[in-house]
Parts: C-alpha cells; structure tokens; sequence
C-alpha cells in the first residue's frame, strides 16, 4: 500500500537558495505557460484564428519550447538551473489548471505571486541512493543530505517513489498558521474518531461543488476542508480494516423519522424540533441525523419517494 508522509526540513543556507531559486523557475514557467495560452485564448474570443492555427498550448509542446529555444537564449540561461523533471511537472500542472477550467469546475487559472507562494518542485528518484530516509535525515536529488526536523517520524528503510518540497509563503505568516490550524484540528478530529475502535463510520456524500457556488458560504466551506477530512479518513480506515460507509447526498437524514421511516418533505432547516412520521413522536432534528445515519447501512432509499424502504 502507498502512503504519503509530510514533513519540515532543515536546511543549509546553500541549500535553501537553490531551492528558493528552482521556487522562482518553477513559478515563472507556470506564469509563461499561463500568459501564453491567456493571449491565444483572447485571440479566439476575437476570432482571430483560424481553423490551422492552434487555439491552446499543450504542456508538452510548451515544454519542448523551453527546451528547445526559451533555456538557449542569453538572458534566459538560468531556466538551466532547475531540473528537467520538475519544469516539466509545473507545467502538467499549468494544463491541468485550464483543462478544469475548460470543464467548469474552477474558474480561469490565476498567475503565481511571490508573496503567495505555493508552488511546489518535483523531485523523482533517479539514481539509487535518491531518497534514502535515515532517522535524521534524507537524501534528495540535486540537493544533497537534507536534515529532519522530527526524527524517526520517516520510517527508515522505506521505499520512497518520490517526492515534493513546496514552500507555503513564511512560516510567520498569518495565513499560513489559520492554514496548519485548521489541518491539525483535521488530524485530531479524525484520531479522536479512530481511537474509539469502531466497527464501521458513516459520513454522508456532501455536494461540495454547489455549496462552495454561494458566494456568502464559499470561504467558510473551504475553510472546512472537506475533501481533505474524508480523503484522511478513507486511508484510515482502510489501513486500520474499519468499514466506511459513504451515504448518498439525497438520503433525508434531517426529514426522517427515526421510529417509522416517514419523510417530512417540508421541514425547514430552522426547526428545532421535529414532529416526525405517523407515529407523532417529537425529537430534535440532530438527535434524528445520527440515528438515521446508523441504520442508513440497513436501509435504502429511493429517490423521489416519501417512504424508507427497509431492505437487507
């Protein structure tokens, strides 16, 4: 089973500048890449080209252009100083930026800055002695031995594949620190969950995209970091044997009635309380959720009903 481990490094003053400075290459290749394909883009809003002309960059032909042209010219010498593998990553992950983009799913692919740092290089294994993990540090191509902050927290010995080193602006920035907050109350949220053992958890199927589409909800549903949470707990799960129950977005967890299965379609969100079902018991719509969610393993639901229907 791959796993993937996240870590801080402690590096030598030349190390950190030949890091900072392959950062810079990187970030300035996605911003070409990015200005070229924005120029060909509004010329084919203009109708500007033709049938024969091409309307869109490829991350492949752009990457033989840098080599090719771009890293020969005299004023542009330094492009040599980052890896090939690495440019050729940043760009992959220019084209994927447009290719969502194309599909809907995010908005126009925005320019790298500086003071926002988040791009990241890659570095695969080369030769054999690349990412060889010891207890205190790391051996990682064109960079050298590279000193752990934790130790023991890499499982030395193990078969590492590759790897990224990324620099999310400065550890003393604000953001930056909201950013490892809001990823640690994640982790322990998820070891709180795990260390009760149980048999099975059940999380429900949000329908992220459309909520992050309210412009008033977006940033307190990013800030959740929903994907992030179930990505973790899925991995947990499977590596700990834990059954995972994933509910569909359109079961009625909230309409349902606990005791008889009957769905109240107009119950508002604001309700407190809830008179459910034919049975006329009163329960809190919270007190509802988990046990409809406990039996939502025994029960399936057809959409467009007004019934569960229990099934095996």
């Amino acid at each position: 089973m791959l796993k993937s481990y996240k870590t801080e490094i402690l590096l030598t003053t030349e190390q950190r500048g030949k890091i900072c400075r392959s950062i810079g290459i990187c970030r300035w290749l996605y911003n070409e890449y990015i200005a070229r394909n924005k120029r060909l883009y509004h010329l084919y809003q203009r109708g500007c080209l033709d049938g024969h002309q091409k309307h869109f960059l490829t991350a492949m032909d752009f990457d033989k252009f840098v080599n090719h042209h771009l890293k020969n010219m005299d004023e542009l010498t330094w492009i040599n100083e980052c890896g090939s593998k690495a440019r050729k990553k940043v760009i992959t992950n220019a084209e994927t930026a447009f290719q969502k983009f194309f599909h809907g799913k995010t908005g126009f692919p925005k320019f790298k800055k500086k003071n926002r740092q988040s791009v990241s290089i890659y570095f695969p294994k080369n030769n054999r002695g690349d990412w060889t993990i010891e207890r205190h540090r790391i051996q990682i191509p064109t960079i050298g031995k590279v000193r752990l902050k934790e130790f023991g927290y890499l499982p030395a010995g193990a078969i590492v594949k590759s790897g990224v080193i990324s620099q999310k602006a400065d550890r003393l920035k604000l953001h930056h620190r909201l950013f490892s907050i809001r990823t640690n109350y994640t982790n322990q949220v998820i070891y709180a969950i795990l260390k009760r053992e149980p048999s099975f958890i059940t999380i429900e199927d949000l329908n992220v995209s459309g909520m992050m589409k309210n412009k008033h909800l977006a940033k307190a549903v990013a800030a959740c970091k929903f994907y992030e949470f179930r990505t973790k707990l899925t991995a947990k799960c499977h590596e700990r044997g834990i059954e995972l129950r994933i509910v569909d977005r359109f079961y009625p967890s909230s309409k349902m009635c606990h005791n008889c299965g009957h769905v109240k379609r107009d119950l508002k969100s604001k309700s407190k309380q809830s008179f459910l079902g034919h049975c006329g018991r009163t329960a809190a719509v919270a007190f509802c959720v988990l046990c409809t969610l406990d039996n939502s393993g025994k029960m399936s639901y057809n959409k467009g009903k007004q019934e569960g229907v229990w099934g095996k």
